[in-house]
């Protein structure tokens, strides 16, 4: 180890370092900032929201156990990060005995809807949910809170 450090000398090694540290920091900033998982995971059984893409509990999926504040950063589990949640959700299981609300913008903002604890719908653009001005939120969700469980 001497010698190849000799040959190397100091300088050679900071360089080393330095384009360690570089790479490591390129794929934390390329890797997406996500609290999900796919539906139905045993692990998450009856902790979690799921939503999916097309009505009838179809088109892809993605589940939640806690809040998330923007579904542009979420994907669903076939499209291998090309379809976002974001605007894009048309029936959700609500696995979690514990009620969620739903948010028409990111960051949590804009409309409230209320996710029932242990509900489904299988069709959004149908739904009369509570808080809803229209009845629709198909396409229409960008974030959520909960589970409150208090």
């Amino acid at each position: 180890m001497r010698s190849y450090r000799k040959a190397l000398g100091g300088g050679a090694i900071k360089v080393a370092m330095v384009g360690v540290a570089v790479a490591g920091s390129m794929v934390a900033l390329t890797s997406p900032a996500s609290a999900s998982h796919k539906c139905g995971d045993p692990a998450f059984d009856y902790e979690e929201v799921c939503y999916y893409r097309h009505k009838d509990y179809s088109g892809g999926s993605r589940a939640f156990t806690g809040e998330d504040k923007n579904y542009t950063n979420d994907y669903y589990d076939y499209a291998s990060g090309t379809v976002a949640l974001n605007n894009t959700i048309s029936s959700y299981n609500n696995r979690h005995w514990a009620p969620y609300h739903a948010h028409r913008y990111v960051g949590q903002e804009g409309p409230l809807y209320y996710i029932k604890a242990e509900s489904w719908d299988s069709d959004l653009a149908s739904s009369d949910w509570w808080g809803s001005e229209t009845g629709d939120v198909n396409d229409k969700l960008s974030s959520h809170t909960g589970p409150y469980t208090g």
